[in-house]
């Protein structure tokens, strides 16, 4: 699994590409400078032409008190492409840039700090396996739980893509 998230993903199907967008346009409502669009459509972004940026907007976090946020929705940028036999949808997921940042500053404070750890232990020769375990723990846990959580995302992103478009997809794994 590699330490920055993503997939690349292909959509198939024997519509050319105006039809593909056609299906797409309506579907997606425009992005907020910040959060998610309050709105009864399942992505959020733009379509240009062939060229799109879409967000799917996790309705199951909208309560009465309003949104919530959900950092781990893949940022889904691709392109739709005529092919021989019709249109190929591709692009690739990742993780939301302001997320990225985010968790990549954690994950390198954290790794740092074993790694301070280990030096000073050795250093010294006075070695705290408490400090170790802990920050080595929060390292595996946290980082865990964000690929895990990124993953999970991306599933349901793909399932509403291809409900949005009526198509099977079929995903390429890098």
């Amino acid at each position: 699994m590699p330490l920055v998230p993503f997939e690349r993903f292909c959509i198939f199907t024997d519509e050319n590409p105006r039809e593909v967008a056609a299906r797409l346009i309506p579907a997606v409502a425009p992005r907020p400078f910040f959060g998610y669009a309050r709105t009864e459509l399942p992505l959020q972004g733009w379509v240009d032409g062939n060229d799109f940026l879409l967000l799917r907007v996790p309705h199951e976090l909208f309560e009465a008190r309003g949104p919530k946020m959900n950092s781990f929705v893949p940022e889904v940028r691709g392109r739709i492409v005529g092919t021989a036999n019709g249109t190929r949808m591709e692009g690739r997921m990742i993780l939301q840039p302001v997320v990225l940042v985010g968790m990549l500053v954690w994950t390198g404070a954290l790794t740092w700090g074993l790694i301070s750890l280990v030096l000073e232990g050795l250093r010294s020769g006075l070695w705290r396996w408490s400090d170790l375990l802990g920050v080595a723990a929060l390292l595996t846990l946290g980082t865990t739980f964000w690929l895990w959580s990124f993953s999970r995302e991306v599933r349901r992103t793909r399932d509403v893509l291809g409900r949005v478009l009526g198509l099977e997809h079929q995903a390429a794994a890098t």
